[in-house]
C-alpha cells in the first residue's frame, strides 16, 4: 500500500468553545492509502490539542513515520499493521485513528463490503444524533437552538461548566419555549463535585429531561464523578475519564459512571471496540461522539453503531457545525436522522482541489 497525507482546513459556523478552550478552524489530517490494484482507504486525525495535547504539526510529523512503516504493505495483514502502529504512537490515538480507519476502509472496499458489515451488521438505521450547542453568548446560544429545532431536532448537548448561572437559564428557557426537548449536559471537566451535583440538583428541581451529565469533574476525579453520580438522578457519563481500558475497569470497579462516551479519535478504533464491548458487558450504556470531525471519521463511528448493535446515544453532529463538507458520499443526514451507506467500505471520496 501507499500513503499520502492530506492536511485540510475548514471554518466552523460558530466557535466550538467547551470549558477546556475552543475551536475556530478544523485543521485536520485526511490519511490516504492506495492498494497495489488502486483501491483506496481514507482515514482522518482530528486533533484536539485542549484535550488530546497534540497539534497539527505534531501529528503530521508523526503520520509521516508510521506512512514509512506501512508503505509496501498488504492490507490482509491488517492485526499485525495495526499492532505496528499502536507501538509506533504512544500518546497520539489521532494519528493511531487516522490510519487504522484507512487501512479497515480499503480492506472492506477490496471486499466489497460496508464497515458496518465488517463490525457485525447488527442494525441498518436510521438513527437519531443530538446536535451540539458550544458554550456562547445567550443570545447566539438560542438563535442556534431555535435553528436546529426547526430542522427536526429534540436533543440537544448544551456544553457547560463556564457559567453556571447562564447555562442553566438556557438549558431552561430551550425547554420551556420547547416542552419536547431532551438533554445531554456536557461538562467537559469544568464542575468540581459540589458544582456539578448542585447544578444538577437544580435541573431536576425545574423537572428538566436529562438524559446524562457526561464528564462533569476532572477526568482524574474518579472518586468526585462516583460521588456526584451517587448524589443525583441523572445518569452519569464517563468520556475524558474512559481513555483506555484500564481507566474503564477503574470506573468500573468504582461505579463512577452509568455511560461510557466512545470516540475514535480518543481512544484509537480498535481500542473503542475494546472499550465498548467490556462496558456493555458490564452492564454500562453506551454513547458515541467525536472531537471537531469531518464524515470520515463519523462515518467509522456510524459504521460502530450499525455493525456493533449496543450504542445508545449518538453524538455524531459536528459535520453540520462546518461551514462546508469536504467529502462527498457515503452517509447523509436528514434533520437528526443518519442514513448509513451500504456501499463498500466508507463509501466516501476527498473532494477535489483540497
Amino acid at each position: 500500500m501507499s500513503v499520502s497525507l492530506i492536511p485540510v482546513d475548514i471554518p466552523l459556523t460558530d466557535h466550538f468553545v467547551i470549558s477546556q478552550g475552543e475551536v475556530r478552524m478544523v485543521r485536520n489530517i485526511f490519511v490516504e492509502i492506495r492498494l497495489q490494484e488502486g483501491t483506496p482507504g481514507y482515514g482522518e486525525i482530528t486533533p484536539f490539542p485542549e484535550l488530546a495535547g497534540a497539534d497539527r504539526e505534531n501529528c503530521m510529523r508523526l503520520s509521516k513515520e508510521v506512512a514509512a512503516i506501512i508503505t509496501g504493505k498488504e492490507v490482509s495483514g491488517f492485526k499485525k499493521i495495526v499492532h505496528e502502529i499502536r507501538e509506533a504512537t504512544p500518546g497520539n490515538t489521532a494519528v493511531r485513528c487516522g490510519f487504522e480507519t484507512a487501512i479497515i476502509d480499503a480492506l472492506c472496499r477490496s471486499l466489497g463490503i460496508s464497515l458496518g458489515t465488517f463490525w457485525g451488521g447488527r442494525e441498518t438505521g436510521p438513527f437519531e444524533t443530538d446536535i451540539t450547542i458550544p458554550i456562547l453568548s445567550f443570545e447566539r446560544s438560542m438563535e442556534l437552538a431555535r435553528h436546529w429545532h426547526s430542522l427536526g431536532f429534540r436533543k440537544f448537548k448544551i456544553k457547560v461548566g463556564v457559567d453556571a448561572h447562564k447555562e442553566s437559564r438556557l438549558i431552561n428557557t430551550i425547554f420551556n419555549e420547547w416542552p419536547g426537548s431532551r438533554f445531554i449536559i456536557d461538562a467537559n471537566q469544568g464542575f468540581t463535585p459540589d458544582e456539578a451535583i448542585q447544578f444538577a440538583t437544580a435541573l431536576q428541581g425545574n423537572e428538566v429531561p436529562v438524559i446524562m451529565f457526561e464528564q462533569p469533574v476532572n477526568k482524574k476525579d474518579i472518586d468526585g464523578m462516583a460521588r456526584v453520580r451517587n448524589s443525583i438522578s441523572i445518569p452519569v457519563a464517563a468520556d475524558e475519564s474512559a481513555a483506555s481500558l484500564p481507566e474503564l475497569r477503574e470506573i468500573i470497579s468504582k461505579r463512577a459512571a452509568d455511560i461510557i462516551n466512545l470516540k475514535i479519535m480518543k481512544t484509537g478504533l480498535f481500542e473503542a471496540i475494546d472499550i465498548a464491548v467490556t462496558a456493555h458487558s458490564m452492564g454500562l450504556k453506551l454513547m458515541i461522539g467525536g472531537m471537531i470531525e469531518t464524515r470520515i471519521a463519523m462515518g467509522c463511528s456510524l459504521a460502530l453503531v450499525s455493525g456493533l448493535g449496543i450504542i445508545e446515544h449518538l453524538d455524531l453532529d459536528t459535520p453540520l457545525l462546518m461551514v462546508k463538507d469536504p467529502v462527498e458520499g457515503g452517509y447523509h443526514y436528514e434533520g437528526p436522522w443518519i442514513f448509513p451507506s451500504m456501499g463498500s467500505g466508507l463509501d466516501i471520496s476527498i473532494q477535489s482541489g483540497l
